[in-house]
């Protein structure tokens, strides 16, 4: 009798003893998924709020931008229309070749007045599709009559979100005008791969490159490199960066096609 007893004692204890155990593990596992999922929470807020102050630096300045283009179309560009005015009137009393080749040079300095103008208005922009846009970039470069531009696409361009395009082409301008400043390139290529699930952004140079290992280091590319990827990262794009001292760069963007139609 007692034997049983002390039988049915171990059994009952084994029993509370594993529930007790079962119960902690529950616990514990319940514990670890509600920390978890707190702290993909927080990261997620913070993202999100990273995000948001990115989309507004970027909103306020293309508003800037907007600005600067209304003041240049508006005052300088009616000082300059003035100025044409008077040199017709000029040429009409005295006409010679040096002020028609001053007319010349007022028509066509208006004529470059009036793109920038354009294109710091993205509303401006609303009706060139990317394509467009970057050839005009371009063809401002090969201007200078130091650099060689070309711009090869691959598959039919299709239409995509005003404000990817944007964000597309204000980072296309970022690179380019880094790489005039930098990259002592005399050959620049574009290649915009229009795939069905991704669009491709290539911006190649045959400058002087960089180590990609020493990005941060090198002097003004940290702060311009970590701007693009953030502007980038807003429309859900990546950003990968190729490099080798003497051997030029190119910047790779690839953006998912499947999230911002128009």
């Amino acid at each position: 009798m007692f034997q049983n007893q002390v039988e049915f004692a171990i059994v009952i204890g084994t029993l509370m003893l594993f529930i007790l155990s079962t119960s902690l593990i529950l616990f514990y596992w319940k514990y670890v998924n509600s920390r978890n999922l707190l702290i993909k929470e927080r990261e997620h807020e913070i993202f999100l709020h990273k995000q948001a102050l990115i989309t507004a630096q970027l909103e306020i300045k293309e508003e800037t931008l907007r600005q600067v283009g209304y003041e240049l179309h508006d005052n300088i560009g009616q000082l300059m229309t003035l100025a044409k005015i008077h040199a017709n009137s000029l040429h009409k009393l005295q006409p010679n070749e040096h002020t028609l080749q001053t007319i010349n040079s007022i028509s066509k300095a208006l004529e470059e007045l009036r793109k920038l103008s354009k294109s710091l208005d993205s509303n401006a922009l609303k009706n060139l599709s990317l394509v467009n846009l970057i050839s005009q970039i371009l063809q401002q470069i090969e201007k200078l009559d130091a650099i060689q531009c070309t711009i090869n696409v691959e598959n039919s361009e299709y239409e995509i979100d005003h404000g990817v395009k944007i964000i597309l082409f204000r980072t296309t301008q970022e690179i380019l005008t880094n790489a005039l400043k930098h990259s002592k390139a005399d050959q620049i290529c574009i290649n915009l791969i229009f795939g069905e699930h991704e669009l491709i952004l290539e911006i190649k140079d045959n400058g002087i490159g960089f180590d990609p290992a020493l990005m941060p280091t090198v002097e003004g590319n940290g702060t311009g490199i970590n701007h693009i990827q953030n502007r980038v990262g807003i429309i859900g794009a990546k950003l990968h960066i190729e490099s080798y001292p003497n051997k030029g760069t190119k910047f790779i963007i690839i953006y998912p096609t499947n999230q911002h139609h128009a």
